[in-house]
């Protein structure tokens, strides 16, 4: 595959270096004027050099779906990616020799920049001289605490927390509760974004094999709503997203806000492409519905690859310039057809996509679970790359390592000023933190964040345990959030370490995967049913298949495997139980695509692409209908 291309630019590259070479002798040997001859040369060395460039770019398999001009785009992207995420890398590593200084001038370009707005005038930050004037004056903030200040900014107010204009409201994912609506700048599209990008692409590269081959990008556009004064609102992804034209689907597949639909016309031009070399997606919920899509829905897909025609419902405008797109290609629609039937759906991704090499997407935190799916059965032997730890506050860390089953990140001390809650603090309403040098290994953190787009001492809920440094800077695992925390006492079980109980539960049944789980405390269930509890206890609402597909009811005694594996993980836990605090786990058993009609509801008003499963649920509303759905 990709042999054609590949030969042309070998034939090219031949080709122009004969030019140069005859040039460069008729320059030197022959008796010409002085404008030929510099003419002639200037000539001879472009030849010489684009000999150079279709070498290289022969060199990395090149897609023959390519025409030349995404194919010379795609290599000049790529180049000066590599060569700026190279620049932003060793700065970074620099920086990373010297934290406190850093950290301390970073801070205090913030304070200095946001000192005359309305927050900044109020908290004085003019008199903050230090980083530790800083944490004696200003107390850390929760959301609800800044939210009066955001709502201002919401109606229309400027000059409020930032300095900068307030562009865009990024509403958050709502994962631990209602949604939170952050106010974002231009410095979130500009200079952060124009360091994360090259530096994630460098990084990428030196993770697994990035060739001339075509990409997947697995996005759709989210509903975009305004607030009072017109600003839009919507996941902050929205804003991020940029288009590049050697993707495989077309610019205007990206303009459709129906997420199954747009999975289908993503899958159909995915498909229809033989030579994909790596899959890009937001996170790898979305990878994982593209998969659960692709094979409920094959028959389907095929049909629309071997007529060249879409066959879904949605605006006719945007199907019919889709359609242009495509071709009728009966031949690539009898090969998935075979791929397909076998019913094997373990390694499809590969047989697919034989150059299918890695895929970038989030795989930790509440992404972990779909991204070890992914690795177990349809993308296995696909290299995961997860690279940015983000949230719609702002970037907190980053993975700079080049071992690709790595899922470390890099705190981000060149984006904003970074604080850390010890682990065993995070309850206290104004903790004492620790500076990024002064971290321990080993040792859990909840982050604490400063940022240029105007949130000062912000606590961000998320916990890491620091693994490493590189230099001062720590290197730490991503953990959980302190919402999806499960807690009848003071046990407060971590959601890593119920999924981690969870799965070795299933393990230990055997013959079955876990398709998806929450859970919640039983109090929350107990007002939806109407019943009370004497003890309390948690209730885990999980759904599983058998491997052949099919589904079976758990008996009591295996459903009882749940408690007994987080007793023996977790002592905590276990300790209550044996005391009697707390009664055995209640596992409710879910029907069949119970969580894919879960993330219908919670996302039917705004479809959102950065959509998590909740792993711990305490809304009424969407308990009551996972509860309907029970086996």
């Amino acid at each position: 595959m990709g042999a054609r291309k590949e030969l042309e630019c070998v034939c090219l590259s031949v080709l122009s270096l004969v030019g140069a070479g005859c040039l460069g002798y008729d320059v030197w040997a022959a008796d010409h004027g002085m404008g030929y001859r510099v003419v002639a040369g200037g000539v001879a060395v472009l030849l010489f050099a684009a000999s150079g460039v279709l070498a290289d770019i022969a060199r990395q398999h090149p897609a023959n779906s390519h025409t030349w001009r995404t194919l010379v785009l795609q290599y000049v992207l790529m180049t000066v990616l590599a060569a700026i995420g190279w620049r932003v890398y060793r700065k970074f590593v620099a920086r990373s020799k010297r934290v406190r200084s850093v950290q301390e001038a970073l801070l205090l370009r913030i304070l200095r920049h946001n000192e005359d707005t309305v927050y900044g005038a109020e908290h004085a930050f003019s008199a903050v001289k230090t980083r530790r004037d800083f944490t004696e004056t200003h107390p850390l903030v929760t959301y609800a605490d800044v939210k009066p200040y955001f709502d201002r900014i919401k109606d229309g107010e400027q000059n409020v927390t930032t300095k900068d204009p307030v562009i865009f409201l990024a509403l958050s994912s709502g994962t631990t509760g209602r949604n939170k609506v952050i106010p974002i700048t231009p410095f979130m599209r500009g200079p952060a974004a124009y360091d994360a990008g090259p530096l994630m692409y460098y990084i990428s590269k030196k993770k697994s094999r990035v060739h001339m081959q075509r990409v997947v990008v697995l996005s759709y556009k989210t509903r975009v709503q305004r607030s009072p004064c017109g600003l839009p609102m919507a996941p902050v992804s929205t804003h991020m997203s940029r288009y590049v034209p050697f993707v495989v689907s077309p610019q205007v597949s990206y303009e459709i806000t129906n997420e199954q639909v747009a999975l289908h016309v993503h899958a159909v031009f995915a498909l229809s492409e033989p030579e994909v070399g790596h899959i890009e997606s937001l996170m790898s919920t979305l990878v994982y519905s593209f998969w659960v899509f692709v094979e409920h829905n094959w028959r389907r897909l095929c049909d629309d690859i071997e007529v060249g025609q879409l066959s879904v419902m949605t605006d006719q405008e945007i199907i019919s310039k889709l359609n242009e797109h495509l071709r009728p290609n009966p031949r690539r629609a009898a090969e998935l057809r075979i791929h397909f039937r076998s019913n094997s759906w373990h390694g499809v991704a590969k047989r697919v996509w034989p150059r299918l090499y890695f895929v970038r997407m989030l795989s930790t935190g509440g992404c972990a679970h779909h991204a070890k799916a992914l690795r177990n059965c349809h993308m296995s032997g696909v290299i995961q790359v997860s690279m940015l730890h983000a949230a719609s506050e702002g970037f907190l860390g980053v993975n700079l390592s080049p071992d690709p089953d790595d899922f470390n990140y890099h705190a981000m001390i060149t984006y904003g000023f970074m604080e850390f809650i010890p682990e065993a603090a995070t309850q206290e309403e104004q903790p004492a933190t620790l500076f990024a040098e002064q971290l321990q290994k080993g040792d859990s953190y909840e982050i604490v964040l400063t940022t240029p787009i105007g949130l000062y001492r912000y606590r961000t809920g998320d916990i890491v345990k620091v693994v490493d440094f590189l230099h001062q800077c720590p290197v730490y695992e991503f953990q959980y959030r302190t919402g999806q925390l499960l807690n009848l006492y003071w046990e407060k079980t971590p959601e890593c370490v119920f999924y981690a109980a969870v799965e070795r539960a299933v393990g230990e049944l055997g013959g079955l995967t876990l398709v998806d789980y929450c859970a919640t405390e039983d109090l929350f269930v107990a007002d939806i049913e109407g019943t009370t509890s004497s003890v309390k206890h948690y209730v885990l609402m999980i759904e599983l298949k058998r491997h052949d597909g099919n589904v079976i009811a758990l008996l009591d005694s295996e459903k009882a495997k749940f408690d007994t594996t987080l007793c023996a993980i977790f002592e905590m836990y276990a300790t209550f139980r044996h005391n009697g605090s707390i009664a055995p786990m209640r596992v409710v058993q879910l029907r069949p695509r119970s969580f894919e009609r879960l993330k219908d509801k919670m996302t039917e008003h705004l479809q959102n692409q950065q959509y998590k499963v909740p792993r711990v649920l305490r809304n009424i509303e969407y308990l009551r209908f996972l509860l309907d759905q029970r086996l």
